[in-house]
């Protein structure tokens, strides 16, 4: 049962595994288990966009000025990375993500961040002037976009997904594009006409300069007392004492705050256990991570009160 729930998660399906608590308490020698026969795993195909709803994309494309785009996990996991950054670049447009595919654009001049309630000021400021909003790979349910507050009002959103069932599910979509992330990105850059500089307005000299030059510390004010010191200054120094390639483990709790605050290389690199919104799940993930990753620090932020 094991080995089959092991597949079915490399697989990308969910998989439930209840275990009886004898079996959880029995101590087992790793030496003395024989290894379970290899299932072959036969090679999956995303399915093609359709060519009609590549051009309808591309037609609502051509008519935007400020284009946004957001990557979720789905895109993290398909390679879209280069794809979506090559797409904001032909087409004059800024890229987000969802929190499960945080810092998947670190690095990149026109990366605002996280969409939603982790925004910081500066990003936000874009993302409401967006007139046209296209979605790859993410649920981008209510907590994605704050309720749909996160979404600039009236922009049309196009979803991209593997899985038709997942499109519009749990947020608007004006336009659904059944197709791999990366491919239906490069077929939207393929199928739309280079555009001149003026037409690239969130690609102005201004825009490039407020966003390299913007500071996570000047979004607050810390709040410190005698006895307590404010979780997001402490969050940045961390940010800043930690080693640079790291594994960050996220809990339940208060201290979901410091997100923005405490960064990693990539979504690769960052696990959130609040599926259940359950304190102390993260504690069970963290071992794992730094057993499948030995080089890398890893880094469990745990409890709840701590950060409150």
């Amino acid at each position: 049962m094991l080995a089959e729930a092991v597949h079915a998660a490399r697989r990308g399906t969910a998989a439930a595994l209840l275990l009886p608590l004898d079996v959880q308490r029995a101590a087992i020698d790793p030496a003395g288990v024989a290894e379970p026969p290899a299932q072959a795993q036969a090679p999956s195909r995303a399915p093609a966009a359709r060519v009609q709803a590549i051009a309808a994309a591309a037609s609502m494309l051509s008519h935007s000025r400020r284009p946004l785009f957001v990557a979720g996990l789905g895109a993290h996991r398909a390679g879209a990375k280069e794809a979506i950054e090559a797409l904001a670049a032909h087409t004059g447009g800024v890229h987000a993500t969802t929190l499960e595919a945080r810092d998947m654009f670190r690095g990149n001049p026109w990366n605002l961040g996280i969409i939603g309630s982790f925004s910081h000021s500066a990003a936000r400021q874009l993302i409401d002037q967006a007139d046209c909003v296209v979605v790859f790979g993410a649920s981008f349910n209510q907590r994605t976009t704050s309720g749909g507050e996160a979404l600039p009002h009236a922009a049309p959103v196009i979803h991209v997904d593997l899985v038709r069932s997942h499109i519009g599910r749990w947020g608007p979509a004006d336009l659904a594009v059944v197709g791999d992330a990366r491919e239906v990105a490069q077929q939207l850059a393929a199928a739309l006409p280079a555009r001149p500089a003026a037409d690239k307005p969130f690609h102005a000299d201004a825009v490039r300069r407020k966003l390299a030059g913007f500071e996570m510390a000047g979004e607050f004010r810390p709040e410190h007392t005698v006895r307590t010191v404010d979780p997001r200054a402490l969050a940045l120094e961390l940010d800043r004492l930690l080693p640079a390639t790291r594994n960050l483990v996220y809990d339940s709790g208060n201290f979901l705050q410091i997100l923005p605050y405490l960064g990693t290389p990539g979504p690769g690199h960052i696990k959130h256990t609040s599926d259940f919104f359950s304190v102390g799940m993260g504690f069970g993930t963290a071992p794992g991570f730094a057993r499948a990753r030995p080089d890398d620090a890893t880094v469990l932020v745990i409890g709840d009160g701590a950060s409150r």
